[in-house]
């Protein structure tokens, strides 16, 4: 133990002496626009809904496939960009993700008017490098920040997911009339290349670089203080379940996975529910989410603060319980104006500032040589989870009415990730990453 501790805080402090504070605010900086960006136009996609299912008359029922469809084909995308963010370097994925998410959002509104299968493998592969997106800000953001407050770092990083959607709501209230759908998606082109040229400064964490030494068999002092140089020299899936971090990685995709399945109600139905349950118009249930959103982004700098003093196990635990209690606010609440706006708002509060504490804990749990490979095991089974939990709409909701089927899928969502958090590794609060495993 006392031998850990050691490699645990010369290895902090060698990443601590290797970037500047200046640099570190720019890593921040960019992963936090490139996340409000693909989050933007995600929820762009999410507004819209409406429009998508009248262009290609589709059902309810049908929209429910469609978005479940887009689920089930990223999930492979997001599998082999992980591969690669452990074997090539989290640099070069920083810039990738975001240059196929422009690519193919500029793709979106041309697409749907060609079909149904386009408009599907476009989303597909969109929303796949957001994903992505995600789990390398979160890699890099985890291993170049100081270890006593990554995680608050990372929850302004995590807060453009509000902000994204807070812009796409601002466009589409303003814009979606006088744009109309085909040319509304060239509006975060521009922002993203922007963007992608500000990354170019950006440069490979400390602790992938030591685990790059290793399976090159670089003889550096060290590199024994980063990794264990005879595993990372294997294949990162296959490291990724063997015996010492098997129970771990199946632990942190459960995690990702059943969480991801009691966002659906809020994060991907909310609009839809809205715009053709509730029947209120698009540009009004924009203007329910814009606000809503905004509301949400100090969700994740308090969820950030809270894990910091007590913890991610306990932060988490109290975050899901106040999820579903939000999730069964808006499924109940009364048809209005108002009651939409102050049940929205609450919900997405605590199911999106919640988690935060789920994409710390995960990163925290394993080691540096395949946290990027079970990051996104973990994101992709989450989507083909979120993928299982529209096809039950799809099924369920002429049976039973969406609302109870909002609440019932929440509930058995959360009570499960409340188990998963309580059973969690634990780890200490600033806990070195070396210390918690290698």
């Amino acid at each position: 133990m006392e031998n850990s501790k050691d490699i645990g805080k010369t290895a902090e402090s060698i990443v601590q002496k290797s970037k500047s504070n200046k640099y570190r605010i720019f890593l921040t900086t960019t992963a936090f626009l490139g996340w409000t960006m693909v989050v933007y136009e995600w929820n762009i996609f999410g507004l819209l809904l409406g429009p998508v299912s009248k262009i290609l008359h589709l059902t309810s029922s049908q929209v429910g496939f469609l978005l479940a469809g887009i689920q089930f084909i990223m999930v492979p995308i997001v599998f082999l960009v992980g591969y690669f963010i452990d074997k090539v370097g989290r640099k070069a994925m920083y810039q990738i993700t975001l240059i196929s998410a422009s690519i193919l959002t500029a793709l979106t509104g041309v697409a749907t008017y060609i079909g149904l299968i386009p408009l599907l493998l476009v989303r597909s592969g969109t929303q796949g490098s957001a994903q992505n997106e995600q789990s390398v800000a979160a890699t890099m953001i985890t291993e170049e920040m100081p270890a006593r407050w990554r995680a608050l770092i990372y929850s302004f990083v995590q807060s453009g997911w509000p902000l994204g959607v807070a812009l796409a709501g601002i466009v589409v209230t303003f814009l979606y009339k006088p744009l109309g759908y085909k040319y509304i998606w060239l509006i975060a082109v521009l922002p993203m290349i922007l963007i992608i040229i500000a990354r170019h400064w950006a440069k490979e964490t400390t602790r992938f670089e030591e685990v790059k030494k290793a399976r090159e068999g670089i003889q550096d002092e060290t590199v024994k203080d980063f990794t264990d140089v005879k595993k990372s020299k294997k294949n990162t899936f296959k490291q990724a379940f063997e015996k010492d971090i098997r129970k771990y990685t199946i632990w942190a995709f459960l995690l990702y996975s059943i969480y991801l399945g009691g966002q659906v109600p809020i994060v991907v139905l909310a609009a839809y529910y809205m715009e053709e349950i509730i029947k209120i118009p698009v540009i009004t249930t924009a203007s329910i989410i814009t606000i809503g959103a905004f509301i949400t982004i100090p969700a994740y700098w308090l969820n950030g603060a809270i894990s910091e003093f007590i913890g991610r196990r306990y932060a988490g635990i109290f975050g899901t319980v106040m999820a579903f209690i939000g999730t069964f606010i808006f499924a109940v609440s009364a048809h209005t104006y108002f009651s939409l706006l102050l049940a929205y708002s609450f919900a997405s509060f605590w199911i999106n500032g919640n988690f935060i504490n789920i994409i710390n804990f995960v990163n925290e749990t394993v080691p540096t040589r395949v946290r990027g490979t079970v990051n996104v095991i973990s994101t992709g089974l989450g989507q083909l989870s979120w993928g299982l939990v529209e096809v039950s709409y799809a099924v369920l909701i002429p049976l039973i009415g969406i609302s109870y089927d909002m609440v019932f899928i929440a509930g058995i969502a959360f009570a499960a990730t409340s188990v998963l958090f309580a059973t969690g590794r634990k780890v200490r609060i600033g806990e070195p990453l070396e210390e918690i495993s290698i």
